[in-house]
Formats: structure tokens, sequence, C-alpha cells
């Protein structure tokens, strides 16, 4: 990791009030793996050994980049329960973050997704981390791909179609995220800094 990276996030959440860490341990990485097929990139894993996490709190929008110690506990909770975590998958975390309850993921609503495209979904894309946008009604994902590149993927609760044809349709096709480690975190970090209610 660029120590001016480390420098910024150091930084940054000290500002908000928030905090880093704890770092993971290797057996905590190898467990964390286990929760997605997508291979855990070289640049998220220094971010694990050597940060492990961070919270931003209110000063940063509530940023979030989970730790693994964190991940871990919620997929160890009883399945079907509100706040248990299925997977890393990009479909999985996404409900994760809204309590298991957005009911047009749901490929039984009828609303667009199809049990295959969850699937593939899943399998190809994994998240670690989000900001909560105007007033709890919207996230912002930050995730990965096989290639290790990064990405950002904005879903408010009231634009389904949106995240669907601006976002999930096009990485149906294994379209590659369009950022390295280093500048996805740069712009997650300066979009937090900035208004909860993006035009």
């Amino acid at each position: 990791m660029k120590p001016e990276l480390l420098a910024l996030l150091c930084s940054e959440a000290e500002r908000a009030g928030g905090g880093l860490g704890p770092t993971a341990t290797v057996e905590e990485i190898a467990r964390l793996q286990a929760l997605t097929p997508v291979p855990l990139p070289p640049d998220l894993l220094d971010f694990y050994r050597y940060i492990g996490g961070l919270r931003g709190n209110s000063g940063l929008q509530d940023a979030v980049l989970h730790t693994p110690a964190d991940l871990l506990a919620a997929a160890a909770l009883p399945a079907g329960q509100w706040d248990t975590l299925r997977s890393l998958g990009l479909v999985d975390m996404i409900l994760w973050s809204w309590g298991n309850d957005r009911f047009e993921f749901d490929p039984a609503s009828g609303e667009g997704l199809k049990q295959q495209h969850v699937d593939t979904l899943n399998a190809n894309y994994a998240a670690f981390g989000w900001r909560v946008l105007e007033d709890g009604e919207a996230f912002e994902y930050l995730y990965f791909d096989r290639q290790g590149r990064f990405g950002r993927v904005f879903y408010h609760q009231d634009a389904f179609g949106e995240v669907v044809e601006d976002h999930l349709r096009p990485m149906l096709k294994l379209r590659p995220a369009p950022a390295d480690f280093d500048t996805a975190i740069r712009e997650f970090m300066a979009a937090a800094s900035g208004p909860s209610f993006p035009d």
C-alpha cells in the first residue's frame, strides 16, 4: 500500500472522529476468501494486513471499509437472520447493508433480476465497503472483480431500475471494474467528504 494512501486514510478517519483497524490475521484472511469465489486482490490484502478497516462516522457519510473480523462475525450468524451475511458477493452485500430486506433483489419479485443474474453478479464481483447517502435512502458500494480491479455502485431505494441499467446489466456481461485500488479508495474518500445529497 502506498504511504500517501495510508496517510490519507489516517487523516480522514481522525478528522471524522472515526477509526482504523484492527488489522487482520492470516487465518482471518483465509476464512474471508472462503466467502467469495472472487480472488481477494493483492492491494486489498495489504489493506487488511496493515490497516484492517475504516469507520468514518457521520463526518464521512458513515463510510465503512469492513474489517475481515466484522465480515466473518456477520457470516457466522444463523442462516435467515436479518443481519446474517451470506457472502461477499455484490448482491449479497447490498442486501446485507439493508438488513437483508430489499425485495426487488429477490428473483421471485419479478423486478428484473433472475436467479442466474444474481448468481453471476455474486460470483464475479465482491463488495467490501460502502457509504450512506440521502439520509439512509441510498448507498454507494465499493467492489472488486476477478481481475483485481475496483469500482463503485450507487443504489437508491427508489431507483432499482437505474442501478440495474447503469451497473448490473453491464456487469452481467462481465464488464471490468474501472479503477485500481489507489484510485478507487481516493475517489471514495473524496466523495465521502462531499455532500450527502449528490446532484
